[in-house]
């Protein structure tokens, strides 16, 4: 299996991106998210999400 196909399957499988990135020897996981966000939408949405619960669950001043 060639490099892009493994690096679709970990992101697929929901793989944290900077492991990702690390794995493929990416200085910033822009990089990483640049070159595989079109082929896998989801990865984009998930961080999307991800940002949003955690700024619903900061503590209120």
């Amino acid at each position: 299996m060639d490099r892009f196909a493994i690096s679709s399957q970990f992101l697929a499988a929901d793989i944290d991106i900077k492991i990702v990135s690390d794995t493929l020897g990416h200085s910033d996981t822009r990089i990483t998210r640049d070159i595989y966000q079109s082929v896998l939408p989801h990865v984009g949405e998930n961080a999307a999400e991800g940002k949003k619960k955690a700024q619903r669950k900061k503590p209120k001043r």
